[in-house]
């Protein structure tokens, strides 16, 4: 049987816990500063592919305050890759 191959970012992604700060959407999907200890839900792999911000939307549980001032700051990356996801999940029923 062939091994699975695991890409980098998916390796970053399931190593250690993760904490949500993008914003909150579809009734439930994902919450903001909800904390994942075990790898990421797969309901999320369709999202995570057609929405490539998604992933940096999941950050080290000890990286969310800097993380959260980034999206916060409106000329950084993290703002824009918040606001990407946000417009994603507009279009997402």
């Amino acid at each position: 049987m062939a091994a699975i191959k695991t890409t980098k970012q998916e390796k970053v992604l399931n190593k250690g816990p993760k904490i949500y700060i993008g914003p909150s959407v579809n009734h439930g999907l994902l919450t903001k500063y909800t904390v994942y200890k075990n790898g990421l839900p797969k309901s999320l792999d369709e999202h995570l592919e057609k929405c490539p911000q998604l992933k940096r939307m999941f950050v080290d549980v000890d990286k969310m305050t800097e993380f959260e001032n980034e999206v916060n700051d409106k000329t950084s990356a993290m703002h824009v890759f918040f606001n990407a996801v946000k417009e994603y999940f507009k279009g997402v029923k």
